[in-house]
């Protein structure tokens, strides 16, 4: 399969330009009369995954690409890493925001759907778009019981428990988005799940009695780009395979 019919698809798909983002979206690396046979999933682009996924005809596909809104030179790290991208004769796709806040393979979808959430509506703002989602449990859970729950979901994960004993609106923002807490406060939420914790929200998650659980960054992070993979097996036949590097944060 040409790598240009593969990206063209995952652009409309994700509809890449449709969120100001300083991820470059799309394509970073690669020639699109390549024929692809393969595609390789992670959260994140590095040298490591780079040698895992080994040699020829495959796409790598990234919740975090290699460029950031800023130029820089293509030395040292950089030229590990892109030198075997070409060695290996590897392209390599990026989807961040996009894959955070699409309807239906997006990390955010995928946990509100794990958690079998209904009346799910789009939730916190980001410059403008909001990239999470929040719903409701169809019966309120015990925190106690919906620890169970988010153990199967995440493994590992911080829980600051101030708000209500029993949960039943809750909103979902993967990755690094605990400055959004104030969105689920206003919102009056029992719960917000994001990735990453911070030092700085503590007093304040405290002070307005909420519950909010730290998933953490990379587990949060794998829901969508698992999804990818099960999308481009349907849509093109090609074989797909996930390598998980995780960071422990």
């Amino acid at each position: 399969m040409k790598l240009k019919k593969i990206v063209e698809f995952l652009d409309n798909y994700l509809d890449i330009d449709a969120v100001t983002d300083m991820s470059l979206n799309g394509l970073q690396f690669g020639d699109m009369d390549a024929e692809i046979d393969s595609a390789v999933l992670a959260v994140d682009a590095s040298l490591e995954l780079f040698e895992k996924a080994g040699r020829g005809n495959k796409l790598l596909v990234v919740h975090h690409g290699l460029f950031w809104g800023s130029s820089f030179a293509i030395t040292g790290i950089h030229y590990e890493r892109f030198k075997k991208l070409f060695d290996n004769e590897l392209s390599l796709y990026a989807a961040h925001l996009p894959l955070d806040l699409h309807a239906v393979i997006g990390h955010n979808a995928r946990i509100a759907a794990e958690l079998g959430l209904t009346d799910i509506l789009p939730f916190g703002d980001y410059k403008g778009t909001k990239i999470g989602f929040k719903g409701m449990l169809a019966e309120p859970l015990k925190m106690k019981e919906f620890k169970d729950v988010l153990g199967g979901l995440f493994g590992d994960y911080q829980l600051l428990q101030f708000g209500k004993e029993e949960i039943r609106n809750i909103g979902v923002v993967s990755g690094g988005a605990a400055s959004l807490i104030p969105d689920a406060i206003k919102e009056g939420l029992d719960l917000y799940i994001t990735g990453e914790a911070s030092h700085s929200m503590y007093h304040f998650v405290k002070e307005a009695r909420l519950n909010v659980v730290f998933g953490g960054h990379y587990n949060t992070e794998k829901f969508g780009i698992l999804k990818l993979g099960d999308l481009l097996e349907k849509e093109f036949g090609l074989k797909s395979e996930f390598i998980d590097i995780p960071t422990g944060f």
